[in-house]
């Protein structure tokens, strides 16, 4: 699964990823948690990729109160057909959440111990998304979203089963168009970073409050 997550975006990583911009200067996020405004790359009316920002927590436009997508933040790939909703947003209910990292959670004697997962490189994730657009009962929209999850890589299985998809860089155009996917193609699309790509380190269990989010939350915890 994917519980929090971190978004240090940069005018330069965002532009060199994705090709898009900032549209605000923004500070860096460490700790994102459910049911937060979130960082998602989707392309607009204009034809054009934007980055915006949508509630964490897939809201359907039959659901009645938004509260819940709480339980929607992830969906598993396994259960999605890739045909198009009726709820998505314009033609196109796929998006790309960008991330420097997520947090994992094992399972100990005791308590519940916290992992980073970032790129060795640096580099930003493609995380992929999926919109809908809630409408409150007096007619406002509010746009949500849910993170595709799969079974998790050899790094991450010996900590936890499940981590987020990522949208490889030749399959950014694909994803992000309101093109037909038949179910083959859009699974197909659906991968995880290689392990090789990838660090893992414990850090502290204060990643647990949603008010915590400095430095601090990524740092590598050491055990006394």
């Amino acid at each position: 699964m994917c519980g929090r997550f971190t978004a240090l975006l940069t005018p330069e990583l965002l532009s060199e990823t994705f090709g898009v911009q900032l549209p605000e200067s923004i500070k860096p996020r460490y700790n994102i948690a459910p049911t937060q405004n979130i960082p998602l790359v989707r392309i607009e009316n204009d034809g054009q990729r934007h980055l915006s920002y949508v509630r964490w927590g897939q809201a359907t436009s039959w659901a009645n109160d938004l509260a819940i997508g709480t339980d929607l933040i992830n969906t598993a790939a396994e259960i999605l057909s890739g045909e198009p909703k009726s709820d998505c947003l314009t033609d196109n209910c796929r998006g790309i959440v960008p991330a420097n990292g997520f947090y994992i959670w094992q399972d100990g004697c005791n308590k519940k111990q916290p992992w980073y997962v970032t790129r060795k490189d640096g580099g930003l994730m493609a995380f992929a998304g999926l919109l809908s657009r809630w409408r409150t009962p007096g007619g406002n929209e509010i746009d949500t979203c849910t993170i595709i999850t799969t079974a998790a890589n050899d790094l991450i299985r010996p900590i936890h089963s499940r981590m987020p998809t990522t949208i490889a860089a030749e399959e950014l155009s694909l994803w992000l168009s309101a093109s037909r996917l038949s179910p083959g193609n859009f699974h197909s699309i659906l991968k995880t970073l290689p392990p090789d790509l990838l660090e893992v380190y414990p850090v502290d269990s204060n990643v647990n409050q949603p008010a915590c989010d400095t430095a601090d939350c990524i740092k590598p915890y050491q055990y006394h």
